[in-house]
């Protein structure tokens, strides 16, 4: 998407001049020869860069200024100043201006500081993309030696490097976003930017803002123009995490933006081109969803160009033990502490285990093992407690022996919410054994107490 600017200058051969060079470089140019023109422009082009003379017969350029740094503050302003006029300059710059230059001046000198400000302006969206990634990517690669995830892996090279649009389905927490990550990486935009949002996760009212952007005044409290993410990611791809989720109405849009390659701003009226690669993942059947009118057909069917499905942990048992010991050096590193091996009895209970949060639930069982336990070897015992049969238990805090009398499985009962209070209650302060005490309500003697009667140290 070419950048655009805007011209503010009373002279029409200045305007004319420098519409004629900037077009010829490729960017989309309008101009405008006062002040309230121009801001009527500006409301209506969305430029990315204005060159602004400082004196305009009706506004001064400063007050411009100040307006359209209250509508857009990312947009970057060049003030064009009349030669000695530093201090009106310094004054500009301190009020949002990106440069200024003096007149006379040549094309080349101004063509540079334009270049620049639109590097500045692709910089300040790549870091506002990065630092949203940077706190939602759980882990750096995929672990596996199970036949299905390398035919997985085999699909990935295959589709990377075409635009088709993708959907990935498979129960929560298998690995999704991870798959849609490595489908980026691999092909020709790894160097644009890849995004992500869950559509559950955003309230229904602010998903179109979030994903189109909105204009000035669109609804109550759009006190300035905003970027939606498509936008931030053109050239890009970006990941449409739960999108059987979606709501009806916002469908309509993301299969307008497929079709056309173009949106609208909540309360736009001008389409916004953008080329970028769609990713989306669902752990519902949306050919379910589809027989309940829930999801729209026409956009199943251009969403699912190429499928991809991950199985769930329980039907690739080769991988538990390699993605334990994964995620063992991970939390060994992150947590400054000794690696920790898997006992006999512990790698059984892993491989038995169904896992019905998939890999999720591995990686928080043992980022909670290498928080809670001060042994080098992962035992049975620690495991026992925390995962649970699921065929056998449904809740493990309530289970007791039925041929106990009455008094003893009561106890039993007592010992399995106390040791599991303690557990959840030392988990959620991150091993904070004093602070732990104190929410219990216990001192901390009789708190280490309890945690040597239950084996958690």
């Amino acid at each position: 998407m070419s950048k655009r600017i805007l011209i503010i200058d009373d002279e029409l051969n200045i305007r004319t001049f420098l519409q004629d060079s900037f077009q010829e470089e490729g960017y989309e140019v309008k101009t405008a020869g006062t002040g309230l023109k121009g801001l009527s422009a500006f409301k209506e082009s969305n430029p990315d860069v204005v060159i602004l003379d400082l004196k305009l017969p009706d506004l001064d350029g400063l007050e411009v200024l100040t307006r359209i740094k209250k509508i857009n503050q990312e947009t970057q302003v060049i003030m064009i100043t009349a030669y000695g006029k530093i201090k009106s300059a310094v004054e500009a710059i301190k009020l949002g201006a990106y440069d200024y230059i003096s007149k006379p001046f040549k094309f080349s000198e101004i063509n540079i500081i334009v270049e620049n400000a639109c590097q500045v302006l692709s910089m300040k969206d790549h870091i506002f993309l990065l630092n949203r990634e940077i706190a939602k990517f759980e882990y750096e690669s995929m672990i596996s030696s199970s036949p299905m995830m390398e035919d997985i892996f085999s699909r990935i090279e295959l589709i990377a490097r075409q635009p088709s649009t993708v959907l990935i389905t498979g129960e929560t927490g298998t690995g999704k976003e991870l798959v849609a990550h490595a489908i980026h990486k691999a092909g020709d935009r790894r160097d644009k930017p890849f995004t992500t949002i869950n559509c559950t996760a955003i309230q229904e009212q602010l998903l179109a803002s979030e994903l189109f952007g909105h204009e000035q005044g669109a609804f109550t409290g759009a006190k300035t123009q905003r970027k939606g993410l498509f936008e931030y990611s053109d050239g890009g791809t970006i990941f449409l995490d739960e999108i059987g989720d979606m709501p009806f109405q916002h469908q309509a849009q993301v299969l307008r933006v497929i079709d056309h390659k173009c949106f609208r701003r909540v309360g736009g009226n001008r389409d916004i081109r953008v080329d970028v690669r769609i990713i989306t993942a669902t752990n519902k059947n949306l050919k379910d969803e589809l027989k309940k009118n829930a999801f729209r057909e026409d956009l199943f069917y251009r969403l699912n160009v190429v499928p991809i499905h991950l199985p769930p942990l329980r039907e690739r048992k080769e991988d538990i033990i390699p993605l334990t010991y994964y995620f063992i050096d991970r939390f060994s590193r992150e947590f400054n502490t000794t690696p920790k091996t898997i006992g006999g009895e512990a790698e059984k209970l892993l491989l038995e285990y169904d896992w019905p949060g998939n890999i999720r639930e591995l990686k928080n069982l043992i980022e909670r093992i290498m928080l809670l336990e001060t042994s080098d070897t992962i035992r049975g015992e620690t495991l026992n407690f925390i995962i649970v049969d699921n065929s056998n238990k449904s809740d493990n805090i309530f289970s007791f022996s039925p041929e106990k009398d009455l008094k003893s499985a009561k106890q039993e009962i007592i010992d399995n919410f106390e040791k599991k209070y303690l557990v959840q209650l030392i988990e959620k302060n991150q091993g904070n054994i004093a602070k732990s005490a104190r929410q219990a309500g216990i001192n901390r003697s009789y708190f280490y107490k309890l945690m040597g009667k239950y084996g958690i140290i």
